[in-house]
């Protein structure tokens, strides 16, 4: 390929530092195609119409898995002419400074790979060097006379670095070729807009594909200005928005920040939060700005005022300034072009105040065009914790005072009732969560017995009165149990009498394990109530299992714990018609009305006795999980729309 070259007689300007020091230099990730989008940037800046890139790639550990292992990039640009030349052999040239280069981009290539080999033909001169971290040391003297009829510049890329060794990229012509596009849209976008012509091909064995300016993704272009925030004479920038609809399935939407011609970073994830386009469309869209093409790094995958949350002299608009206002136009072209999203906003709104009843105030104030779940409620929830810090503040401060101001102090007090009234509404919205979640366990005949107990209390526990409210959820049973002194969940009867009674007496059946035990203190007496759960898909004989264990149970915390007062159980399961037609033939069964038709049983046990012998009233009732859902649901929904109305 290269013929044996002729020295010129004078060596061109060698760099002021070492190549191997500037390899080092380069911040964040650079990723494995970086060499090849610079060689073709480089190339379309010296008027190459016609680009060609040839992949090389080999067998990965033999499993017939190609991977790349390197690139040969030809281009019939005008070569590395002298004032090229000059421009390689400085570091940060600012040759071609005004199309965006930094002059740095070349340095990238040593990350990657170990040498670039570079032959070049000007029309006069072929010029041939190999660049590598030695450079410094006189390289680019290659140089002879050649007369072409046309310029042609071939770069190979061809010795992987031992640090790119394990990243490189599956051998794909097509994935090639989407990266390079990706990566180099804006600028292509824009040379296509002022006509001009390119082609660039890719070539693998035998397959190849290519990109010109007449299959780029056409975009329409929106424009805005945001004014500087800091400064006396406060300037407006441009910012140039080029947009795109396609429909493609299960595409994710490619929008980028550019500079430079090249796309930087993603938009922040607050600003693709839209759930989804109708009819499976996909949103490309690039942001560009001589704002940006300043404020980009050498390496152009971050901008230097990216992390910057307030204005300085340096970087007078901040990127939540830039955010806000490309939010704002992003979803005024969404919901022009797809006006039926207005009606799956209003869905959206809705059932965020459904679950968040608290945050009313704060969701419905919510600006966004088109409207996100998670966003709405993260920042309805951050507005709420900060009010309630400030009411809380106020109210401190106020008692401080020693004349109270009766305006004032009215008014606070409102403020801390609105604030209760919240945070009662948060809890009902908490309850809602876990009566929903009781009514799948219902409708599902699979589910285990363990995960019904465990929606009420988790098993192993011990809860006290003083413990936080979610620790149980033992109102789904009825709200007059909240206020108990102590639950068991699945603990010996003889720890349950330990820790109540600070007594450890050896009594018959202390070993029993009742799956709810919860006790009552009432005028130095205690009502206990003790909870069977039954899988909503046992089978009637094992569901019948259930009268002997209540009664059991019942009857031998009444004989270990002193000063019990009246006992109640529970046996919560699926009554199913086999296993109702077995309690209606129990002794002293009696079936009870119920709001919604579904059965509910009761038994009198008046055969409970202490350990002195007296006898203890038994109440025992058989409830349908259905019958348990739709009686909570029907008393939170209640207490919901009380506080929603207010």
């Amino acid at each position: 390929m290269y013929s044996k070259p002729v020295f010129s007689e004078k060596p061109l300007l060698m760099p002021t530092v070492k190549v191997k020091n500037i390899v080092r230099d380069p911040k964040g990730y650079i990723p494995f195609l970086q060499p090849v989008y610079e060689a073709i940037v480089n190339a379309l800046e010296t008027n190459a119409s016609l680009i060609t890139v040839d992949i090389f790639a080999n067998n990965e550990n033999f499993d017939c898995k190609k991977k790349v292992t390197g690139f040969v990039v030809t281009d019939n640009g005008i070569g590395f002419t002298s004032e090229n030349r000059a421009s390689f052999c400085e570091y940060k040239s600012d040759y071609k400074i005004d199309l965006g280069c930094k002059g740095v981009g070349r340095y990238t290539w040593l990350k990657v790979f170990d040498e670039v080999k570079i032959e070049s033909f000007t029309g006069k001169e072929r010029v041939f060097l190999t660049f590598a971290k030695n450079f410094d040391e006189g390289e680019i003297k290659n140089i002879e006379e050649h007369i072409s009829q046309e310029p042609k510049t071939c770069l190979s890329f061809l010795k992987v670095s031992k640090e790119y060794e394990k990243k490189r990229i599956a051998a794909d012509v097509e994935k090639v070729k989407h990266e390079v596009e990706k990566y180099l849209l804006a600028k292509l976008f824009l040379l296509s807009r002022n006509k001009k012509k390119f082609e660039i091909r890719f070539n693998l064995d035998e397959k190849s594909s290519k990109i010109t300016n007449e299959n780029l993704l056409n975009l329409e272009e929106e424009i805005f200005e945001i004014e500087e925030e800091i400064g006396e004479n406060k300037k407006k920038h441009k910012f140039r928005l080029y947009y795109n609809f396609a429909e493609k399935k299960g595409a994710n939407c490619d929008m980028w920040y550019c500079a430079n011609g090249r796309t930087v970073t993603n938009f922040h994830k607050d600003i693709t939060s839209f759930s989804g386009l109708p009819d499976n469309c996909r949103m490309s869209c690039l942001l560009i700005s001589e704002y940006f093409d300043e404020r980009v790094n050498n390496e152009r995958n971050a901008f230097i005022c990216h992390g910057q949350s307030k204005p300085t002299i340096e970087n007078p608009i901040t990127f939540f300034s830039i955010n806000a206002s490309l939010k704002e136009k992003i979803d005024k072209i969404i919901l022009k072009k797809y006006p039926e999203i207005e009606i799956n906003n209003k869905k959206i709104i809705e059932e965020c105040i459904n679950e968040n009843p608290h945050l009313t105030n704060f969701i419905n104030e919510d600006p966004s065009l088109i409207k996100n779940k998670k966003h709405i409620v993260k920042n309805a929830t951050s507005k709420y914790l900060k009010e309630k810090d400030n009411v809380r503040d106020k109210f401190v401060k106020l008692l401080e005072k020693r004349d109270l101001d009766s305006k004032e102090f009215y008014k606070v007090i409102y403020e801390i009732s609105n604030i209760s009234a919240r945070e009662l509404s948060q809890y009902f919205a908490y309850r809602q969560q876990i009566i929903n979640a009781l009514g799948e366990l219902n409708s599902d005949f699979n589910k285990q017995e363990k995960l019904l107990h465990d929606l009420f209390m988790r098993r192993g526990d011990i809860s006290g009165a003083s413990n936080n409210t979610y620790d149980t959820n033992i109102w789904l049973l009825d709200d007059k149990y909240m206020s108990y002194e102590q639950m068991f969940s699945d603990k010996q009867i003889k720890t349950i009498k330990e820790a109540l009674a600070k007594e450890n007496l050896n009594s018959e059946g202390e070993r029993y394990e009742p799956d709810l035990a919860i006790f009552y203190s009432k005028n130095g007496r205690k009502d206990v109530v003790v909870v069977e759960f039954k899988s909503i898909g046992a089978k009637p004989g094992e569901k019948s299992i259930a009268f002997s264990e209540i009664s059991r149970n019942l009857g031998v915390i009444c004989k270990s714990i002193d000063g019990i007062n009246v006992l109640y159980g529970y046996i919560i399961t699926k009554l199913d018609e086999k296993f109702r037609s077995i309690i209606e033939m129990q002794p002293g069964v009696k079936k009870m009305f119920s709001a919604n038709e579904k059965p509910l049983y009761y038994i009198y046990n008046e055969n409970l006795r202490d350990k002195n012998g007296d006898k203890k009233d038994g109440h025992i009732y058989i409830l349908d999980t259905e019958l348990l859902w739709s009686d909570a649901d029907a008393r939170n929904k209640v207490f919901l729309d009380i506080i929603k109305h207010s």
